[in-house]
């Protein structure tokens, strides 16, 4: 055997030997080594990230603000209560028109139908969101971030109006919150009539905007 071959395997041989090592070690402690490593490679894949994106986390709070679903509430929601329950309101999708079905005795009882005026009552018209209160504002939080704000504001066919909160007011345990207005009164819609609404969220701080339009039309039908 040269001495070029007994180098080589002499390395081999180290190497192997460092590698049951290492093995043994990961074994005897791998759940010590957990935490540490999953830090160390998040830690290392955020900065990439940022560093790619030239990414300012602190500029981005409140990014996450995310419109779900839009609704309208029945003439029966009482003040104070949420309209996320089924029981209370009717759900709306973004994109196409929502025709909303109703049985004369439905409408009679949940909607103040009129016969006559051929009109149901609505108490209120908005949209539920996710992540107003974002990891990025406790991440970020110091006197500047506790004042940042969001705006929601409606514009439509059936009312108007523009309200300004804080992040660090809407801190919640429900993972949803609600954005609309409504009326204790309520509001006389027509029924066979398209309504539209659009709701936009504004975040203040980093100046991005989240919008949606929801379009719907409530008939009756007593046969469905």
């Amino acid at each position: 055997m040269t001495n070029g071959t007994s180098q080589g395997l002499f390395v081999v041989v180290a190497i192997v030997i460092f590698g049951i090592f290492v093995l043994i070690s990961y074994l005897l402690f791998r759940d010590n080594l957990k935490p540490s490593l999953s830090g160390i490679f998040t830690d290392g894949l955020e900065q990439s990230v940022n560093s790619l994106d030239n990414y300012d986390g602190k500029n981005h709070i409140g990014d996450e603000l995310t419109i779900t679903r839009g609704y309208v509430s029945n003439y029966l929601r009482d003040k104070g209560t949420t309209p996320i329950s089924g029981e209370n309101s009717v759900y709306l999708k973004n994109k196409d028109l929502n025709i909303i079905e109703l049985t004369s005795e439905e409408a009679s009882e949940k909607w103040n139908y009129s016969v006559n005026s051929n009109t149901i009552t609505i108490k209120g018209i908005g949209v539920l969101y996710k992540n107003v209160y974002s990891k990025s504002l406790e991440k970020y939080l110091d006197e500047e971030t506790q004042n940042a704000t969001f705006t929601q504001k409606i514009t439509g066919d059936i009312t108007s109006f523009t309200y300004t909160h804080k992040f660090i007011d809407r801190k919640s345990n429900n993972p949803e919150g609600v954005a609309g207005l409504h009326n204790s009164s309520g509001y006389s819609i027509q029924l066979d009539k398209e309504y539209t609404f659009t709701q936009t969220l504004t975040n203040n701080y980093s100046g991005k905007v989240t919008q949606e339009t929801y379009k719907f039309k409530f008939i009756i039908n007593d046969n469905k």
